[in-house]
């Protein structure tokens, strides 16, 4: 079958492709260090209606705690134990809390997804926005309840 569309999504934590076809949207990618997908959602199945959601990595909160962590130990070894300021503990902690500030810099931004449901109300799918390519993410996403429509007749 041939293509009706095609949007890439790539962001922090993952990539993905999506190719939307007469009948059905298939999707390709990973998520970094967790998933791989290969799957195909029949448009029979779903609403042709789009949520929209907006999230934020968890990456964001983990370099929040990290932070706290870095400099929470770094203040107790400073203040506390009197430990020297370039000592390998105090650097190690430090170090620590600044990778925790520039992990939760990087990840700031909470990442929109369009989330397609199945007719039951269920989520079937979510596309996630890129940066790069905002125009495309919104020509594809309006094309796909266009589709479901029409492969609904």
């Amino acid at each position: 079958m041939e293509a009706i569309a095609t949007y890439e999504a790539v962001w922090f934590e993952g990539r993905y492709r999506f190719v939307l076809l007469p009948d059905a949207i298939q999707v390709s990618g990973a998520h970094f260090l967790q998933a791989d997908a290969e799957l195909t959602v029949p448009l029979a199945g779903l609403q042709p209606r789009v949520d929209r959601l907006r999230v934020r990595n968890r990456s964001f909160w983990a370099g929040l705690w990290m932070a706290l962590a870095g400099y929470f130990g770094c203040a107790v070894l400073l203040s506390g134990l009197k430990l020297s300021p370039l000592g390998f503990a105090t650097v190690l902690f430090g170090v620590l809390g600044l990778a925790g500030v520039l992990l939760a810099l990087a990840t700031f931004r909470k990442v929109e997804f369009a989330q397609l449901v199945t007719e039951a109300g269920v989520p079937a799918l979510a596309i996630a926005r890129s940066r790069s390519n905002s125009e495309e993410y919104d020509r594809f996403v309006k094309t796909v309840p266009e589709q479901i429509q029409k492969c609904k007749g």
